[in-house]
């Protein structure tokens, strides 16, 4: 049987994804700029919730952000390079550019985040960014933006809150919060 708050929390957590991704979405269509914003977005989004959950530290948190935003770099990068080569099919180029960006973004979180280091985590969290990268193929569409970012920041989030250790959750965001205000175990 599922744990109601364990169900709460990665709820949560895709649905932090989502509203950053189409955050990012209006970010990226009312300014132009689509090279590290929409990873700033994502990681100051995810990154606030980690911290408010106590997570991760404000510098942790800060990190998170400047990582999230290089990794997303990252990933346009390697798409804007090999799209050419492969013809014009971006879902393809989107995999390997979801790849770099989730391998860049989880690695450097790992340190902050000791579940994430675990085999099984690390490898779930390369697996739906390499997969969610698909999504770049609907880059074209009007709709495309906001169905790229909102699915792969709502997927890669949801994947992370369901590798936060179950004693660490809390149902009102994802991250950990171990004690009460009063110093006393939390459940």
């Amino acid at each position: 049987m599922t744990d109601p708050a364990r169900t709460r929390t990665i709820a949560a957590a895709g649905l932090i994804g989502i509203a950053s991704g189409a955050f990012a979405a209006l970010v990226v269509e009312t300014t132009g700029e689509f090279r590290a914003a929409p990873g700033a977005v994502y990681g100051a989004a995810v990154g606030f919730a980690l911290v408010r959950t106590k997570a991760l530290t404000l510098r942790q948190g800060v990190l998170y952000v400047v990582a999230s935003a290089l990794a997303y770099a990252v990933a346009v990068q390697v798409a804007l390079a090999i799209h050419q080569p492969l013809n014009d099919v971006m879902w393809q180029a989107g995999l390997i550019a979801g790849l770099c960006g989730s391998a860049i973004l989880t690695t450097a979180t790992a340190p902050m985040l000791p579940s994430l280091k675990r085999p099984r985590p690390y490898l779930a969290l390369l697996a739906i960014g390499c997969g969610l990268g698909s999504l770049l193929g609907l880059i074209d569409y009007s709709w495309g933006s906001v169905a790229l970012y909102s699915g792969w920041q709502g997927g890669y989030a949801v994947v992370l809150a369901a590798f936060l250790p179950v004693n660490q959750r809390t149902a009102s965001g994802i991250g950990v919060e171990t004690t009460s205000p009063h110093g006393v175990e939390a459940t």
